[in-house]
């Protein structure tokens, strides 16, 4: 915000407003927050729109879609050698054939029918969905080759959609080759061999490409570990760093929707969220850290409500 530049405002100005607190006019700022990624359309309309799904909650039928995973395994890098591992979760449905390595949730899926995850008609007014997730360190198996018993583990945790401003729907970047700008501003992901893992863990996220939703890092240690003669069990969670993390995210729509009778899925707006966790060795440049780091597993549970018209 900023003082007017020129005299004392009308009351009537559109570009200034009286703040008591500074008690003097200052310039009103755009509204800078980020909306969810769809089509264009009115802002009047969709406002009136979610103020008339407020209206009818109390008379309308609310349906759900939900998906439930517990500890869910890792899995090691798509392509090279890199002691990382992935976890890789999509909102909406199955792309085996272009994303194998990404397991559906199926949040948008409603089928027709007169179940509470079911839909009567061609038209639904998607709300949200709600995640909750939780990270889990599993306990250690030391051997002679990797005697360490208090590894930490760091992670990076990614939630990211199709930038529709430059990829037309329909379509959607590959996150294993265009996730990440490289120092010279060239895009690559986690299919690249040549990528250091310094580079997966803090080179920024391609916002040509995607939406950044959520990119958080932390740092997880395991509550135990296995002596050589495996018989043993020690307690070795470091103080500093928990061994477990929790992230509850929503995934914004507020739009009627249409569905397709085939897919039963929304074709309207772009339903497609990637939820992309890597976690590497603390001390990944340690010679003995050529395998995937895989005591560590995923919970997630989410849960999508719309409004049955």
């Amino acid at each position: 915000m900023v003082t007017y530049p020129m005299g004392r405002p009308t009351a009537n100005s559109k570009k200034y407003r009286y703040s008591g607190s500074k008690k003097r006019y200052v310039r009103k700022t755009a509204n800078t927050r980020s909306k969810p990624s769809r089509f264009a359309v009115s802002k009047k309309r969709y406002s009136v729109a979610r103020e008339v799904s407020k209206q009818l909650q109390n008379y309308g039928e609310n349906k759900f879609q939900g998906f439930a995973g517990g500890c869910l395994p890792p899995q090691a890098k798509p392509l090279g050698s890199q002691p990382i591992t992935y976890q890789f979760l999509n909102s909406s449905n199955a792309l085996s054939l272009a994303l194998p390595e990404y397991t559906p949730m199926n949040l948008f899926y409603f089928p027709q029918g007169d179940q509470n995850d079911q839909r009567t008609g061609d038209y639904m007014y998607l709300r949200q969905s709600y995640l909750k997730l939780e990270i889990q360190m599993l306990p250690v198996d030391t051997d002679s080759t990797a005697p360490t018993l208090n590894a930490t583990t760091d992670f990076r945790f990614m939630v990211v959609k199709a930038n529709r401003k430059n990829n037309p729907y329909g379509k959607f970047p590959d996150p294993g080759g265009k996730l990440f700008l490289n120092t010279q501003n060239d895009a690559f992901g986690y299919d690249d061999t040549s990528a250091s893992v310094f580079q997966s863990m803090n080179q920024p996220i391609n916002k040509r490409d995607f939406l950044v939703y959520c990119d958080k890092k932390f740092t997880l240690s395991p509550p135990s570990s296995v002596l050589f003669d495996g018989q043993e069990m020690v307690s070795v969670q470091n103080s500093r760093y928990p061994i477990k993390k929790r992230f509850n995210i929503k995934l914004p729509c507020w739009k009627k929707t249409h569905f397709d009778n085939d897919t039963n899925v929304p074709t309207n707006i772009d339903s497609q969220w990637f939820i992309i966790c890597q976690a590497v060795p603390s001390a990944y440049c340690d010679a003995h850290e050529t395998a995937p780091n895989l005591n560590w597993v995923m919970s997630a549970y989410g849960t999508t409500s719309a409004r049955d018209s």
